[in-house]
Formats: C-alpha cells, structure tokens, sequence
C-alpha cells in the first residue's frame, strides 16, 4: 500500500501542536500556581514584617519613656489571648495589633504582636530586661570621658543615651577603641566582661521630701556636725545656700535615714564625712562649683540628687565611698585614686588619675528609695 507523506506528516504536526498545548497548559498552570505561592508567601513575609514594626515601635517607646508604675500597669495586658480587644494600628497596607505581657517569675515583660495583610496572620514575641535607675554603674546621657583607659576601670554595665561607640572617649574627646572599651569594662579579678549598650529614656527629678527650714546659723555648720537626732536644729531640715569654703563638714547617721535639702551647695577642698549606719540623702538644687571628698563609713550610704546643673569634682587620694549620684543636668569628675562603690547618672563623667567605679547591686539603692517609681526596659531576644 502506498504511504501518502503529505497526509503523514500533517498527522504528526497535528500530534506535535496537541502535545505542545498540553505541555503549555501545564506549564501555564504550574506558573500560575507558583506565583500564586509568590505572593501568599510575599504577604505572608509581610505579615511579619508588620508584626516585627509593632513590636519595635513599643519597645521603643518603653525604652525611650521612663514610666511609673501606675501607667506601666495599665498597659500590661492579662492574658495572652486579649488581642480580640485590642485596636488596630495601620501600617504597611495591613496592621497590627500588641498586647504587652508579663514574664513568669520575674520582673521582664515581652510584647506579643500580630501582623495582618491581606487577610494572612504572623505573631512574633520579643522579650524585655527590665532596667531601674541605678542598674548600672554609669550612665551618661551625653559623654563619659576616661583619661587613661589603662589606669580607669568600670565594675558593672555603662549605659549611654546616645551612641555608645562615639560616648566614650579619652580625655581630648577622641572616641576610645572596641578593645579600650573592653579593657575598662573587665574585672580581671573575677574574669568578668561587662556590657556598653545604647539606653533611651527621660530622667526626671526625684521628688524632695517635705522637711522643716532650718532656724539655726549656716555659719554654725561650717567645720562643724551634723548629728541624726530631734535636739540637732540641721538634721532633716531645708539648709538652704552652703558654701563650706575649705572647711569639713561631719554628718552622724547614728541608726537612721537622714535627708538634707540645699539650695545650692559649694566647697572648695572640703571634706564631707559621714558615719553611722542609714542612708543619707543629700538633695541639691545646682551645685556650682563643690571640689573635694565624701568619706563614707562602712555601714552608711549616701545619695547625692542634683535637680539642676552642677560641677562635681571627688579629687582626694585613696578614698573609697558608698555613694549615688543622680544629677542627669550636672558634671561629675572622679580623680586621685578615688573609688565609687555605687552609681552614676549624669549628663557628664570624668575618671581621671586612677579613678574607678565599682557597681554594688547587693548594697544598692533603687528608684523607690528616691521617690522616683519609674524605670525603661531593654530588648534582648526575639521568638516567634
């Protein structure tokens, strides 16, 4: 029989075209079905993202705002599962919702936050370090300066509003190195590195305690004593303007607290020492120029609080002392030898000579001791 090739071959082109329409179809569906996928996961990426930005944003917010414990309370929610009650917030072309938790067992919170876009849902978890007032050993809302960073140590977390690679400095104002850093936050005794980490937040004034004036002569505290007793007319009392000069000042805690309020406060080379077994709190409105000691006894701890601006310069040689300083507004310079068991906060600080600054959280004094009732936190791991 005889094979006509015209029809043969228009068989197999027609063969070939149904062949190729159904691969095509099939490749068309499985591109379909892929960018399908594309997309659900692009949303679903987003979805994340947006819940990543909530949680961000309320950190942030907690980092940067020091809150009593009143408002902290109202935000904190009850259960894991009330983000039904929560408003949503528009962000991304989505939005999210964040509840704000408490951590099991202790003082941490974490923030719960769900995406949404596009109808698809994430929730990550972050979690937060609380941090009080006098948690570290420094913090500096502007610049902490360390003339020789060989000679200087810090014993406990330094924390600084701004930047921390750029707030440490030498004494010329030249940023100090990673390893500098590190070599002044180490405690080769107890092999023991601590941390230099970014802190936000306002500090607000402390909240004097109400106290009498005084009746007695200022001049009569000069070179004089203090003692914590009802027969003494300058134990818990409003002094008001002191300018010791060069003359000493001895205070005597016996076994109490004691509080003390200037108006404003100098010396120049005097020395303050305090005994007894309390804790001394020494409100200042502006301290314009105080240089020299405060000589503290083993069972007695002060709090220097400077609501306004000041210039503080603890300049005598070998002396140690359990002391706070909380003077966000003033400048606070450590020379000679001298070694803080305690904290700072100010807006400056100076190690000069030999300086060091031991952080003492065993010994220390917390916010409510200072009528202060707020403190940040500090993120520290995400989960998801």
């Amino acid at each position: 029989m005889k094979v006509n090739n015209k029809g043969s071959t228009l068989v197999m082109l027609v063969l070939i075209l149904a062949i190729l329409s159904v691969l095509g179809t099939s490749l068309l569906s499985i591109s379909v079905n892929e960018n399908k996928l594309a997309i659900k996961e692009h949303d679903y990426q987003q979805a994340y993202y947006i819940a990543r930005a909530g949680a961000e944003a309320t950190a942030k917010y907690l980092s940067n705002n020091h809150i009593g414990i009143t408002s902290l309370n109202s935000l904190i929610s009850t259960s894991q599962t009330d983000l039904t009650d929560k408003a949503a917030t528009d962000f991304g072309g989505g939005n999210f919702k964040v509840s704000l938790l408490k951590t099991s067992g202790t003082d941490n919170l974490f923030i719960q936050s769900t995406g949404e876009y596009k109808g698809l849902t994430r929730t990550v978890k972050l979690m937060l370090e609380k941090k009080e007032f006098f948690s570290c050993a420094v913090t500096v809302l502007n610049n902490i300066s360390i003339e020789n960073p060989s000679n200087c140590n810090i014993y406990g977390d330094l924390a600084t509003v701004g930047d921390p690679l750029t707030s440490v400095t030498d004494k010329h104002g030249n940023p100090l190195s990673e390893s500098e850093i590190n070599d002044i936050l180490y405690d080769n005794t107890t092999n023991t590195q601590y941390a230099l980490y970014q802190s936000g937040g306002t500090f607000p004034n402390p909240i004097p305690p109400s106290l009498p004036f005084t009746s007695g002569d200022k001049e009569d505290l000069k070179d004089g004593l203090i003692e914590n007793e009802l027969t003494d007319l300058f134990a818990n009392t409003v002094i008001g303007d002191l300018d010791l000069g060069s003359k000493d000042l001895d205070i005597d805690l016996k076994n109490d607290d004691m509080s003390l309020i200037f108006n404003n406060l100098q010396a120049n080379n005097s020395t303050i020492t305090v005994t007894g077994n309390g804790l001394l709190k020494l409100y200042v409105k502006n301290i314009d120029d105080f240089k020299g000691d405060i000589v503290i006894g083993n069972q007695a701890k002060v709090v220097l609080l400077v609501r306004e601006s000041g210039d503080i310069q603890l300049k005598t040689g070998s002396s140690t002392a359990n002391l706070y300083i909380y003077a966000p507004e003033a400048d606070i310079s450590l020379k000679a030898n001298y070694l803080l068991i305690g904290s700072i906060i100010a807006n400056n600080v100076s190690l000069e000579a030999g300086a060091d600054i031991e952080f003492s959280p065993v010994t220390g004094v917390f916010p409510s001791d200072l009528g202060i009732d707020t403190f940040s936190y500090q993120s520290t791991e995400w989960s998801y």
